[in-house]
């Protein structure tokens, strides 16, 4: 096992350097922070193990200082399942796959076998993305206890995890960025936060697969919109992206987009995996979570300047998206 007790291993993602000076903790959730380019400016990078097994890595950049490219690293005893949480997209390259990969908000994928991988980063550009490392080992045994019936594609990268290097790219739904999210700003600690942690990562395990097995039936679904309807359904999400905390009604979106109300909600949905509601609620959410991290802000005025005029219903909503109350993130504040 590649963190037991008594080893000093690398943690299986570093995100810079030709060598790594980092020993893997002999404790769970022991955070390791990872090294970054100079001219990137202000940013961070960790890995935090959680079992042997088991653990995950952040990297964020707010705002890049300059150009400049950042080298990752995995173990080939670790597959990575990688969520793209900025807004603008990023550009990387992995050694041993051919072309230059493109991956959007809420893009997700698995990276498997011995991987080296360069992302580029423009000045001014931010990157924020969370990544998932589980062995082989453990992969394949929760894969036989739950019967997963994976598809040709998974099972050939599976099978050859130990030798080849393997890009597989996939939807990812809301329940899988509210899990993330959740994990990575649990108001928990001691021991229930490693049982806290263990259990949230393995529902973000879970997810991750079943939206690995969804890419036929989503490229099936998305074959039935035409190319016209994709650039209106692409001009909705902009408008609603930009007017999130003033929405405009069902009627009124479709008319400005072209399409009929029908059209609009199916295509939304099979479009981008979400209802138009659940989606600017995700806006909404996010966005008051950002602002709530902000000390200038009181949980009214947050509640205010996402489009809840009650601060009643907006913690009601805060708390069945983020499954805990605003006021837990005022002690998280930055100081």
């Amino acid at each position: 096992m590649p963190y037991s007790s008594g080893q000093s291993e690398v943690p299986p993602q570093l995100f810079y350097g030709d060598e790594a000076d980092v020993s893997c903790p002999a404790d769970p959730l022991k955070r390791i922070p990872l090294p970054l380019p100079e001219e990137i400016g202000e940013g961070t990078a960790s890995f935090t193990s959680v079992s042997s097994d088991l653990g995950y890595g952040t990297l964020s950049i707010p705002e890049s200082a300059s150009s400049s490219r950042i080298v990752v690293r995995a173990s080939d005893a670790f597959m990575k399942l990688t969520l793209h949480l900025s807004s603008s997209p990023s550009i990387f390259s992995v050694d041993g796959i051919p072309g230059r990969i493109e991956v959007k908000r809420w893009d997700g994928f698995l990276l498997s076998g011995p991987a080296y991988g360069v992302i580029d980063i423009n000045t001014g550009e931010q990157l924020e993305e969370f990544s998932l490392f589980i062995t082989e080992n453990l992969f394949w045994r929760l894969g036989n206890e739950l019967q997963i019936p994976w598809t040709m594609e998974m099972r050939k990268i599976i099978e050859n995890l130990s030798s080849d290097r393997a890009f597989l790219p996939a939807p990812t739904n809301t329940y899988s960025r509210l899990a993330v999210f959740q994990l990575l700003h649990c108001p928990l600690c001691g021991s229930l936060l490693r049982l806290y942690m263990e259990a949230k990562l393995m529902e973000i395990f879970s997810l991750r697969v079943y939206e690995l097995l969804q890419p036929e039936r989503t490229k099936a679904l998305q074959l039935k919109i035409s190319a016209s309807d994709r650039r209106h359904l692409e001009e909705a999400m902009e408008i609603l992206v930009r007017e999130a905390f003033d929405p405009p009604c069902i009627r009124e979106l479709a008319g400005r987009v072209g399409l009929n109300t029908t059209k609009l909600k199916q295509g939304f949905r099979i479009q981008y995996g979400t209802t138009i509601f659940s989606y600017v609620r995700q806006l909404r959410m996010e966005r008051a979570r950002e602002l709530l991290l902000d000390r200038a802000l009181t949980v009214g005025e947050v509640a205010l300047a996402v489009g809840y005029s009650s601060f009643s219903s907006f913690s009601k909503a805060f708390y069945r998206y983020h499954g805990f109350l605003p006021k837990t993130l005022v002690g998280n504040r930055k100081k």
